[in-house]
């Protein structure tokens, strides 16, 4: 069995960005919730939420690209 360390794991740091950024977006979309439908501050944080959809989905595909990558490569080995 093979040690993984994993505080300096890159991939566990970008993670944890990841999810820090979706937490943001759920936080937007109840404090969006909360405004009128056709108010000025509902567009901005609509608009704010898309920008931030798009860059989670970007960040997600990699993460999941890395540990494809990752698991091709036995770079963590399951044993």
């Amino acid at each position: 069995m093979s040690l993984v360390f994993l505080d300096s794991d890159p991939w566990l740091a970008e993670y944890d960005a990841c999810e820090n950024l979706y937490r943001d977006i759920v936080e937007q979309l109840n404090t969006r919730a909360t405004e009128h439908w056709t108010s000025d501050k509902y567009a901005r944080i609509s608009a704010s939420v898309r920008f931030r959809m798009k860059q989670y989905a970007t960040e997600v595909q990699q993460l999941k690209s890395k540990l494809e990558q990752a698991s091709a490569s036995n770079l963590y080995p399951l044993d």
